[in-house]
């Protein structure tokens, strides 16, 4: 296993751009390559709500995996904090707080942009490389290969050899409303403040998305990620808590932006084109970015570890239903009788929002027509673990044998709501039988005069 060495750096690149940035680069203290003009130099941008040593897995990962496999030689690493994350939002945290709308209430993603631009094209003291001299690999992650693909249309301008691009937060304008508004409602209601790092990794580990987490990621996240109180955020706190280096303000500010990721989708192609004709390729790496016309950007992504999937906290309020509309018993018209686009869109992002979201979307379930019923009861039979995932479940009419088949599949249902208003063709048999199938803790029954 190499060993690795570390050394982190302050970028200061005022008067060129108001924030600074913190950065740490990587190296294989064993290498023959430090010196080496033909080696690589990886940049990791990183994706909204965590910070540059959440990087430090896959680093290591990625050069064992080099040491045993393909041999590419690797120079050195380098991971950039985002101005409002991480380290570097401790060092701009008066900047941050006192620039008013500049960063409040949206932090634009140009912002980390132009940050990297400058560090990139050395315009700014404190980093003692000339990275127009190297050959660069720039890896983005979510908002940070949105980050990557802007800075690429500054001047003067940045030509790396390869973009790796991670699940990308490249959207058109319709798919970025309605995700940022689920993000933007998340941030703004997620748990900030823990009474110690170990209850915060404690309270972490028990939610599902974060099981999904690496767990040497975790505790980077817990380690790095987080800060003791007081801070300018909360000067009133008690001293032994710990809270968000991005605080939750910030975070949230940094979801609003509306512009960057458009801005993306639109110029992805053209920059992919500039890349791949202008500067080559290293098809040694074995990483592909991907483009699909389909209202947002896919890419394929390399390790595990990598992937830090959005809490649970953060994603679920865009995959839950009301709880009055629920049990709303006495309305004339079903709250549901109105067409949405289904929430089920998100699971399609990415492997892991799969992961996180599919439990979350099976919790509540509403059927309004045999066509729903049917279409449940073969995806529950076909997968025996999605109906495990069903607490509460809403039906409006009797939908015939197939509430048998998905009442047996969904053992854990404890709140059913039923409505008695039943067309006389539509059998009830199945609905009868599956009712013996379950243990509900709560029942709600809904007659024809709304009782």
């Amino acid at each position: 296993m190499p060993a690795l060495a570390s050394q982190s750096y302050t970028f200061d690149p005022r008067p060129h751009y108001p924030l600074r940035l913190s950065a740490t680069r990587y190296w294989d203290s064993l290498s023959s390559h430090r010196d080496d003009p033909t080696a690589l130099t990886l940049v990791f941008t990183h994706a909204t709500g965590a910070h540059k040593e959440q990087y430090e897995p896959t680093i290591q990962d990625l050069y064992n995996h080099n040491l045993a496999g393909p041999k590419t030689k690797i120079r050195e690493i380098w991971t950039i904090d985002a101005p409002d994350h991480g380290d570097s939002a401790v060092l701009n945290e008066e900047a941050l707080r006192d620039g008013g709308r500049a960063y409040h209430p949206v932090f634009g993603w140009d912002e980390y942009a132009r940050g990297l631009h400058a560090f990139l094209a050395g315009l700014g003291a404190g980093v003692d490389v000339d990275f127009n001299k190297r050959r660069l690999v720039l890896i983005g992650h979510s908002y940070g290969a949105v980050v990557v693909s802007l800075a690429l249309t500054y001047q003067p301008e940045i030509k790396p050899e390869f973009l790796i691009m991670i699940e990308i937060m490249g959207m058109n304008t319709e798919v970025c409303t309605k995700m940022r508004e689920m993000l933007t409602k998340g941030s703004a209601n997620r748990r900030d403040i823990w009474p110690s790092r170990a209850e915060a990794y404690r309270l972490f580990k028990a939610r599902a998305a974060y099981r999904e987490w690496d767990d040497r990621v975790l505790r980077i996240f817990v380690e790095k990620g987080l800060r003791p109180l007081p801070t300018l955020e909360y000067p009133d706190k008690n001293k032994e808590g710990v809270t968000l280096k991005c605080t939750r303000k910030q975070e949230t500010a940094t979801y609003r932006d509306n512009l960057a990721s458009p801005a993306v989708y639109t110029l992805m192609r053209f920059i992919v084109q500039r890349v791949c004709e202008g500067y080559g390729a290293v098809p040694t790496l074995g990483w592909v970015g991907v483009y699909e016309d389909t209202g947002s950007l896919v890419c394929k992504y390399p390790s595990p570890t990598l992937l830090m999937s959005l809490p649970d906290e953060i994603l679920s309020p865009a995959l839950k239903f009301s709880d009055s509309d629920f049990s709303d018993f006495t309305s004339d018209v079903s709250p549901f009788a109105n067409y949405s686009e289904s929430s089920s869109a998100y699971l399609l992002v990415c492997k892991p929002w799969l992961r996180v979201t599919t439990p979350l979307l099976y919790n509540l379930v509403i059927l309004r027509s045999k066509a729903q019923a049917k279409a449940l009861r073969v995806v529950l039979s076909g997968n025996k673990e999605l109906g495990k995932f069903i607490k509460k479940i809403r039906v409006e009419g009797g939908y015939e044998l197939s509430m048998h088949a998905i009442l047996r599949c969904s053992p854990n249902i404890c709140y059913p709501f039923l409505s008695l208003e039943i067309y006389s063709s539509d059998s009830t048999s199945g609905l009868r039988r599956g009712l013996q199938l379950i243990n509900p803790t709560r029942l709600i029954l809904r007659d024809i005069l709304n009782h």
